[in-house]
């Protein structure tokens, strides 16, 4: 109960701690949120182009980002006033790992391809 306290002075005495950990819990958001959003877009993104593919996913990983950020904040009993901050970092972050993820992927495929 004691680091909650510290954390909570640190983040409103010091911006860039406070930035950090907006960033921190941002990820931790995306991290849970991966999968599922990864399952949800998987088939879609492969034949899109990457700006398309980012605003596509970028749709849909605010709606699973949005059900996670209130228990994460929770968690870091952080104030519900930087939910929009957090939700926003572990939106980007999310962006970025599935669009890498679908980049990947078809590299991968077109790798067997290639092999074949």
């Amino acid at each position: 109960m004691k680091f909650r306290t510290v954390r909570r002075v640190m983040a409103m005495f010091f911006p860039q701690y406070r930035a950090r950990l907006i960033e921190q819990v941002g990820g931790e958001v995306a991290r849970e949120c991966r999968a599922g959003v990864w399952q949800c877009v998987r088939q879609q993104v492969g034949c899109m182009s990457v700006p398309e593919a980012r605003g596509y996913v970028r749709a849909q990983a605010e709606w699973f980002a949005a059900v996670r950020v209130g228990p994460s904040l929770d968690r870091y009993s952080l104030k519900p006033s930087l939910r929009t901050q957090v939700l926003a970092s572990g939106v980007e972050q999310l962006v970025a790992m599935i669009v890498r993820d679908s980049l990947r992927e078809a590299v991968v495929a077109d790798a067997r391809t290639l092999a074949a």
